[in-house]
């Protein structure tokens, strides 16, 4: 039993991981292609956005999905 749940956490945490380079990757690109329109704040403030649609994209998928399973 333990070892299955290892296995389901180390599987988690890869899952978490390659979600979080997914999310720097898609940053880094952002910022690349748009700084030379909008200078460096700009092309800051494009990826903050975008960061925060991803996140609380994420986040009311997951409520959405939880409230589904409650009824």
């Amino acid at each position: 039993m333990f070892d299955k749940a290892l296995g389901s956490l180390i599987g988690v945490t890869i899952i978490c991981a390659s979600a979080a380079l997914a999310v720097f990757s898609f940053g880094f690109a952002a910022y690349a292609l748009s700084l030379p329109y909008v200078g460096p704040a700009g092309a800051a403030a494009i990826v903050a956005a975008g960061a925060t649609l991803v996140v609380a994209s994420f986040g009311i998928f997951r409520m959405l999905k939880n409230k589904s399973k409650e009824q």
